[in-house]
């Protein structure tokens, strides 16, 4: 092993070494980029990449053992706990609010009166139950959150019927009935951000097409 560790080497095959290493360095970051901003060209090999260059990141969170749907920053208003509701209320109608409970360990949706902020109903759907029958063939999906630790309700919509339009950051669709008990779901489309309906029963929701 010592002399292995101080054996002479010649100069053109270190600097031959460093050529190398930079040429692998300059196409390891390449397919990093070229992988984050979806383009997607290598498969697996740019999936592999950057699962390597976050490594980092990854062994972070393991040591400081933080729960990542929780917001971070603390203390920032020590004087402000919750909602607040003016004692003469005049806001008719109600608000569906989705957030993520931390001592349930996940998200619900409550809709609460404006008028004085009383929950009326809430729901708590098995997130990870209905998530297991859908199709996984995504490539900007992010499947480890499709559990209800980290399953994010973006904007539900109410129905009519007392049913309940869910979905996350790229995630299918799906709707739920009073109880949180799956009615329908889409996974042919992975859906994001605001879930508008079209005043005809049918919604406007944003989508992205693959490939």
């Amino acid at each position: 092993m010592q002399r292995l560790l101080f054996a002479r080497i010649e100069v053109w095959a270190l600097l031959l070494v460093v050529l190398l290493g930079t040429l692998a360095l300059v196409g390891f970051g390449g397919l990093v980029i070229e992988h984050t901003e979806g383009r997607h060209r290598f498969g697996f090999a740019g999936k592999t990449a950057v699962a390597i260059a976050r490594v980092p990141l990854t062994l972070e969170e393991v040591i400081r053992n933080e729960d990542p749907m929780q917001v971070p920053q603390k203390g920032r208003f020590p004087d402000q706990t919750g909602w607040s509701w003016t004692s003469q209320p005049k806001a008719d109608g109600y608000w569906l609010m989705s957030w993520f409970d931390a001592e349930r360990r996940r998200s619900i949706i409550d809709m609460v009166r404006l008028s004085d902020g009383t929950v009326v109903h809430s729901w708590a759907p098995d997130y990870g139950t209905m998530l297991t029958k859908a199709d996984q063939g995504s490539r900007i999906a992010t499947y480890p959150n499709w559990n209800n630790g980290k399953f994010k309700v973006y904007q539900p919509g109410l129905q009519p019927d007392g049913s309940l339009v869910i979905k996350s950051e790229y995630t299918p669709i799906m709707a739920v009935d009073g109880c949180g008990r799956e009615v329908w779901a889409q996974d042919d489309l992975m859906f994001h951000h605001s879930t508008e309906s079209d005043g005809a029963g049918g919604w406007w929701v944003p989508t992205v097409i693959e490939p």
